[in-house]
């Protein structure tokens, strides 16, 4: 128990690590005035990423919204431009030409060509999407994004308790879905309509809820001493299912959740049937962040990935699962250039932990937490890729520079 205690205590630190009201500092992009001062290695991926996604948006195919283990949309398409959620950044555009993230603030007279950066770039705990409205879950409020226009909108505010925050929210049937503070210590689950109006108060627990999602009218969470309950949306009839659940994600009506033991490394996850208040074992040894749910395809990866270097993709419809092994020539780009005092910053060679982040076609958008050699950058980066499906094609994004250069 014990080391769950500790494993979760770090969860909680990096869902809620605004908590103090301090924005946490920015990672600008990449330097250099011209192309001279960038690597081979940096031009060349560059331009595998830009035609990987000119592939993307010649194919016709659809980008099928899809959610992490803690019900954030972290990829999604609006109006023919792919828009992506950064951990540590906020949400940005990737550019179809140059496949390169930019920021989506479009005002000219904005700084977020700058250290300062602007408020379209500022952190945000979890993003959702219904396919049209985008909206962002901050410290004690909800806000509106139009990604297209470069706006945000506040929507709702509540009052702040660092001992009642959930990291969560979720879209379901034209509503935006949220746990505000009730008390010092509980919150309540409310929505509101996605084109805005009143808040409305669904649950009347008096608990502490940890996480949520909502899918087809019903709602699955768990709450600070991590029991599993379900019910409708309107919370006329409440089960409890299950105890030591963690994180979860949903859509389309297929629920999963994450079961951690006292041992870390016995972790599992499992489909939920909320109707028939059933649950069963998909995947085991899989770390409790570690799992994407989209299109009916839960992919995911297990505790050995770095020896095994295998992608999981449960079927949810015929109950079958596959994998796929990274080929040895994609798990190699160890050069990135950050606005560091260097300009080039070495990672590791080998990746250890990598994420389904996005589903499009025949690609794969993925996440990782790297960590430069050098011990000056003591820190860890996040990093995306576009990966081929079947293992044989890698290509990294990179960002824009502050001066705007390619």
């Amino acid at each position: 128990m014990k080391k769950l205690c500790i494993l979760l205590a770090l969860s909680a630190l990096f869902l809620f690590s605004s908590c103090s009201g301090n924005a946490p500092e920015k990672l600008p992009g990449p330097v250099g005035n011209d192309e001279s001062e960038k690597s081979d290695e940096y031009i060349r991926n560059s331009e595998k990423a830009a035609e990987i996604m000119k592939k993307i948006t010649e194919s016709g195919n659809e980008f099928p919204i899809g959610s992490d283990m803690f019900n954030s949309q972290n990829a999604f398409v609006i109006g023919n431009r792919l828009y992506i959620f950064l951990l540590d950044r906020g949400l940005f555009e990737v550019n179809p030409t140059t496949g390169k993230f930019e920021p989506i603030c479009r005002d000219p007279l904005c700084q977020h060509k700058s250290e300062e950066g602007c408020p379209m770039t500022e952190f945000y705990r979890a993003v959702v999407t219904d396919g049209e409205n985008v909206f962002a879950l901050h410290m004690d409020y909800i806000s509106k994004i139009d990604p297209v226009e470069g706006k945000l909108i506040p929507m709702c505010r509540w009052k702040h308790s660092p001992n009642a925050m959930c990291g969560v929210i979720a879209c379901d049937g034209g509503y935006v879905y949220f746990a505000a503070c009730a008390s010092d210590t509980t919150n309540e689950i409310y929505r509101m309509p996605v084109e805005g109006g009143e808040p409305e108060q669904l649950s009347h627990l008096n608990e502490h809820i940890v996480n949520f999602t909502v899918s087809n009218g019903y709602i699955l969470w768990t709450n600070s001493v991590w029991t599993l309950k379900c019910a409708p949306v309107d919370f006329s009839e409440v089960t409890v299912l299950a105890e030591k659940m963690t994180t979860m994600t949903s859509g389309n009506g297929l629920f999963f959740c994450n079961c951690v033991d006292e041992d870390p490394r016995v972790s599992r996850i499992y489909e939920v049937d909320v109707s028939a208040q059933k649950m069963k074992v998909v995947a085991e040894n899989v770390g409790y962040t570690r799992a994407f749910l989209c299109d009916g395809k839960l992919y995911y990866h297990k505790d050995n990935f770095q020896e095994t270097k295998q992608l999981f993709c449960y079927h949810a419809d015929t109950g079958e699962t596959t994998s796929t092994t990274l080929g040895p020539d994609i798990i190699r780009f160890k050069t990135g250039k950050f606005s560091f005092d260097s300009d080039t910053v070495i990672f590791h060679d080998d990746v250890d932990d990598l994420r389904v982040y996005g589903v499009c076609g025949d690609y794969l958008l993925v996440f990782m937490y790297d960590a430069p050699i050098d011990p000056e950058y003591a820190y860890e980066l996040s990093r995306y890729f576009f990966l081929k499906k079947d293992g044989t094609e890698m290509a990294e994004i990179f960002f824009e520079d502050f001066r705007g250069n390619a």
